[in-house]
């Protein structure tokens, strides 16, 4: 005990208030600190290796899944030492003695990338996706395996897509792509996920039929690959479900929305059954099913709660912005205002990087609102103005045409996931 309490009067370790678990990021990052402490090319590039490598046996790594939400906690324990890491490397680049980067540390900022995207930390992962790059240029020819760099430019790509951002990911997500199909031999789990990611954002972009045949192609790989594995099978109907609702063949798109949750939940993936749920409430608010929805929508919103994922992800707000929609849908307007404000709550928190989702919610907020009383109706026109003011501004990055107006417009900032 007296240990513990010498480190915590030095601010070394903390003590989680709630938990009561201790935290030692301070402690490993002053002693990793001391050892590059001699200056020395060899001491220093020996540390930056074998921190490299146990970090990179630490850190949940991407299967072929290719998600981490069911892994979200192990990579909360490990971030920010992966992030000294990475700010290290990047100090080092411009001051002698420079570190030379591993095969392996492009694999572990891969990991790390990951994780970054699905928590929304998005200005890190910006930073990130920097070094990344950096790293890989630096690598000895050898190394420098196309798989890494299609894992660059795919992330990029969908930093920017999960912001909103559509016509700056096009040229990443096309040069990703098209790299991944010149590579031999095929891997056709990784074709899959390249024409799943392309099909998304093209769907994000307003080109939905073009996008469901993408999702077709995503399946065929699937297929051909032929390993069974329900996971990603699962995730691909929930793409193609997503796709039919938007092209208007909603009974296939229920079908394929229903496979999906049935696939998923076998193999436990509860976040991506969320998501599914999320996918199946739009199949029924397409068709004017408004009870249905809303109740689809609020079962996604449970689910992704259940299972430790965030209560203030963007993905929830989605969940309780919708949940508010069916309300107002159904004329319950004090529900629909209660839901929404819920779900402003939580958006507010993600406004900077992703202010198109927020956008979205005062839009409907502001509807909402406007069928109170002169209060409400005020405050409806300051919540007007601002969404107005963020969609003015965001239009052409999104790619939403002056045409689109009301809640479509707004729908047009936001990524295809939680649209």
């Amino acid at each position: 005990m007296e240990v513990k309490d010498v480190l915590l009067n030095l601010a070394l370790i903390r003590r989680d208030k709630e938990t009561k678990k201790m935290s030692i990021h301070t402690l490993v990052q002053s002693q990793y600190r001391y050892y590059l402490s001699d200056n020395t090319a060899a001491g220093n590039q020996e540390a930056f290796d074998d921190t490299t490598k146990l970090l990179y046996e630490r850190f949940p790594q991407v299967n072929k899944h290719g998600q981490l939400f069911d892994r979200v906690h192990i990579c909360q324990l490990y971030s920010q030492h992966v992030s000294s890491l990475k700010n290290r490397y990047k100090a080092a680049v411009d001051t002698p003695p420079a570190l030379k980067p591993s095969l392996l540390f492009c694999k572990l900022l891969e990991n790390y990338r990951r994780y970054l995207l699905e928590s929304t930390s998005f200005e890190e992962l910006e930073d990130t996706l920097k070094v990344s790059k950096l790293a890989y240029d630096l690598l000895l020819h050898k190394d420098q395996d196309k798989a890494l760099l299609v894992k660059i430019l795919q992330s990029t790509a969908l930093m920017w897509a999960h912001r909103g951002f559509f016509t700056r990911c096009e040229a990443d997500m096309s040069q990703a792509h098209t790299i991944r199909l010149s590579m031999e031999p095929v891997d056709q789990s990784e074709l899959a996920w390249s024409y799943t990611d392309i099909g998304n954002v093209i769907a994000a972009i307003g080109h939905p039929d073009e996008a469901l045949q993408l999702h077709r192609k995503s399946l065929e790989a699937r297929e051909t690959e032929g390993s069974g594995d329900l996971a990603p099978l699962g995730i691909t109907y929930q793409n193609l479900a997503r796709s039919l609702c938007m092209v208007g063949n909603y009974t296939k798109a229920e079908e394929y929305a229903n496979k999906a949750i049935d696939y998923l939940s076998r193999t436990q993936r509860w976040a991506m059954v969320a998501y599914t749920k999320f996918v199946l409430g739009n199949v029924y608010r397409a068709q004017k099913k408004f009870k249905e929805a809303r109740d689809e929508y609020a079962r996604a919103s449970s689910l992704w709660i259940e299972h430790k994922n965030s209560p203030t992800h963007h993905f929830r707000a989605a969940c309780v912005y919708k949940v508010g929609c069916a309300e107002y849908d159904m004329k319950s307007y004090p529900e629909a205002i209660s839901r929404l404000e819920d779900a402003h709550v939580i958006a507010k928190l993600h406004q900077k990087v992703m202010s198109g989702d927020y956008a979205r919610i005062l839009h409907k907020l502001a509807e909402a609102k406007a069928t109170g009383d002169d209060a409400a109706k005020a405050d409806a026109d300051i919540k007007r103005q601002e969404a107005e003011n963020i969609l003015g501004s965001r239009r052409p990055e999104s790619g939403v045409s002056p045409e689109i107006t009301g809640e479509a417009a707004y729908d047009g900032l936001v990524y295809i996931l939680w649209r």
